[in-house]
């Protein structure tokens, strides 16, 4: 018995780890050390210069940023995208907290829906019993007899942090529930620690879900890092990935057609195409030739691609609110170093030119000081 399945897979957003990078490599080009360490450098305190670094630790980093929360927000807003979100009520989402969060997003109008975080999708570190315990806590209400986390008021104390717009003001009453199984069973299987990502390992629960878990559903959601993604459009055979065109943007969506042949337990990847945001879907987005646009608190941004760098001119219209003062003004310096370094290197060059023109000067002045009236007495 064959069926056609639908397979959405959503890249997940904007996170703050993906904006260190970003600040990292324009850093990088004049520094040999990363903005974590670079805060160690900075002032006279130890103490104060310390717990900024601790600050940027990528663990405690990896958070949607504001501009995250934003690209998922408009996503959901996208009239093709909000009938599929809402044909099931199962979401499947990386075991690590950004993705999770943008299930959060992607999801605060549709009630009734259930999170299963699965591993193996993510390069996070290793999770053992221990910190999957810590995550289940953190995120909201444990419940132990059910392993689940009821997710209420996640946002609550959260948002000002990240210079949330009053536009953005309704993921705060986000109600949903967050289902462990499939981390607890496979942690208990390998009694230390679950991997980080493993795309082998991923089909196998993927197709396990699908052939066995939910058998009858037609529709399946999954929010997901790149590199997962790219693996999975290089798994269709009709599909010839080409990472030049195939732009994956952050909270762009993927369609895949599956057969599933239940019989055989088999699950195929028959074709994927694109769904948003493309030159037929984009809205709420604005498009300009191959780039997607919209305005936050004034300013105006893209879409970026999760394969790249976030670019400099970007960076720039960003509040980085979440970070402290000091950390902020460190952060805003090393953003326009390259003007800096362009206008040291003119004046550099301005000053070597002077200094040409004062020896030469020099020079003929000590020539015609030879025959002065002052040296003749």
């Amino acid at each position: 018995m064959n069926s056609k399945k639908n397979l959405y897979l959503i890249c997940s957003g904007t996170t703050k780890n993906d904006i260190i990078d970003s600040i990292n490599n324009n850093y990088n080009k004049y520094n040999k050390k990363s903005i974590f360490n670079f805060f160690l450098s900075k002032g006279n305190d130890k103490k104060k210069s310390n717990s900024s670094a601790k600050s940027l630790n990528k663990s405690k980093t990896s958070i949607l940023d504001v501009i995250g929360i934003k690209e998922l927000y408009l996503c959901q807003e996208n009239n093709k995208n909000k009938k599929f979100l809402n044909d099931t009520g199962n979401i499947y989402s990386s075991l690590d907290y950004s993705t999770i969060e943008s299930t959060f997003v992607l999801f605060e109008s549709f009630k009734n829906t259930t999170i299963y975080p699965l591993p193996y999708m993510a390069n996070n570190t290793n999770l053992t019993a221990d910190s999957l315990n810590r995550m289940k806590r953190s995120i909201g209400d444990y419940d132990i007899d059910n392993n689940t986390t009821e997710v209420k008021n996640y946002w609550n104390g959260k948002m000002e942090n990240r210079d949330i717009g009053s536009n953005l003001s309704a993921i705060k009453n986000f109600i949903s529930t967050i289902n462990w199984k499939f981390p607890t069973e496979i942690i208990k299987t390998n009694k230390s620690s679950i991997n980080t990502y493993n795309f082998k390992n991923f089909e196998r629960i993927l197709h396990t879900i699908i052939l066995n878990e939910s058998p009858y559903e037609d529709t399946f959601i999954f929010v997901v890092n790149s590199d997962l993604l790219v693996d999975m459009l290089k798994s269709v055979k009709s599909f010839k990935y080409n990472k030049k065109e195939d732009i994956i943007e952050r909270s762009s969506v993927w369609n895949f057609t599956l057969d599933v042949d239940l019989n055989n337990n088999r699950v195929t990847y028959t074709d994927v195409i694109k769904s948003y945001p493309t030159e037929y879907n984009y809205e709420p987005l604005k498009r300009n030739r191959d780039t997607y646009q919209y305005s936050m608190f004034d300013k105006n941004f893209i879409l970026f691609n999760s394969r790249t760098l976030i670019p400099l001119q970007y960076l720039k219209n960003m509040s980085f609110k979440s970070f402290s003062n000091n950390q902020k003004n460190t952060i805003k310096s090393i953003l326009f170093k390259k003007k800096e370094k362009s206008n040291n290197k003119n004046n550099v060059n301005k000053n070597n030119s002077n200094n040409m023109n004062n020896n030469k000067n020099k020079k003929n002045s000590t020539t015609v000081k030879k025959y002065t009236f002052e040296n003749l007495i």
